[in-house]
C-alpha cells in the first residue's frame, strides 16, 4: 500500500500531469459524503483543479484513497454536469 504524500496537492497535480497529459492548478477543497440507504459508503476531502491542455476536460478532481495500492485518485470532468460528488460516485461504481 502506498503512503500518503506530505504534499497531497502537489502529488495530485503530478498524477494529473502524468496520467492525463495536462497541467493542473489547484482551486479548492470540498468535503463529500456519499451514502446509500442511510449507510455512509465514503467520506473525504476532494481537491478540485482547473486543468489546461486537455481537449475535453477543464476540471479534475483528486483525493487520497486509503487502503489502496496507489492511493492517489484523479478523475477528469469530461461532462459539464460532473462535480466532486459525481467523481466519487464514478470511483465507487468502478470499484465494484
Amino acid at each position: 500500500m502506498a503512503q500518503r504524500p506530505n504534499n497531497l496537492i502537489e502529488a495530485l497535480k503530478q498524477s494529473i500531469a502524468e496520467n492525463h497529459a495536462c497541467t493542473a492548478v489547484y482551486i479548492q477543497s470540498v468535503m463529500v459524503e456519499e451514502a446509500h440507504q442511510g449507510e455512509i459508503l465514503w467520506t473525504g476531502q476532494i481537491e478540485i483543479f482547473e486543468i489546461q491542455g486537455h481537449a475535453k476536460a477543464k476540471v479534475a478532481y483528486g483525493w487520497w484513497q486509503e487502503n489502496t495500492e496507489e492511493g492517489l485518485v484523479t478523475i477528469l470532468a469530461l461532462t459539464p454536469t460532473m462535480d466532486a460528488r459525481k467523481a466519487v460516485q464514478a470511483y465507487l461504481m468502478n470499484q465494484n
